[in-house]
């Protein structure tokens, strides 16, 4: 630090910022650690804090947003989703910022999309030493194959259970067209002796 003298002269001071520099490493390593791995993983990641604006979102939550993170960190989620996106999301939002887990599904494509994705959101607050909710964290899974998987067997449920009335229908009408000829047989033998 430099410090002017009245008589036009400076005193340099010096202090000893080895180990505030050895943590800040520490902490820059530990934030690169982390992205690697919130990148890595495939779902949507963020942070968001008490006043809905991003703090965090890893590279998949950057690709599905169309957007670089510059774009999105300190942004409102009301700026960065579109209103129909914001809208559908802000009961959840309120929750968390009150205190609650919460987890729904949700579509991940606009309304009419011709190939709708739909994902698993889980809303997880973020709560201070002094309890106060400070933020909520996201994780957004597509979950859009397990859905296509279960609407494909519940179709084959449907498919299976028409099948079946079918047949159990056609076999009541064969045996009771087998009764209906028994009887008449046996009238046919009872007649004749």
């Amino acid at each position: 630090q430099r410090n002017p003298m009245p008589d036009g002269g400076f005193v340099l001071t010096f202090a000893e910022i080895t180990e505030r520099k050895r943590t800040e490493q520490a902490l820059r390593d530990g934030e690169r650690r982390i992205r690697l791995i919130t990148d890595a993983m495939p779902a949507l990641i963020s942070y968001v804090d008490s006043e809905e604006r991003y703090q965090f979102i890893n590279e998949p939550y950057c690709r599905w947003l169309g957007r670089p993170e510059a774009e999105v960190i300190g942004r409102r989620m009301e700026e960065v989703l579109s209103p129909e996106f914001y809208a559908r999301r802000q009961p959840y939002v309120r929750r968390a910022l009150g205190g609650e887990s919460v987890s729904f599904e949700i579509e991940l494509t606009p309304t009419g999309s011709p190939q709708p994705a739909y994902g698993l959101a889980t809303f997880v607050p973020h709560r201070g030493e002094d309890r106060r909710i400070l933020g909520f964290f996201t994780l957004l899974q597509d979950i859009t194959e397990r859905r296509r998987i279960a609407a494909a067997l519940e179709e084959a449920n449907a498919n299976l259970e028409r099948r079946v009335e079918e047949r159990t229908a056609a076999l009541t009408r064969l045996n009771a067209k087998l009764q209906q000829e028994i009887a008449e047989r046996r009238e046919i033998e009872t007649a004749l002796k």
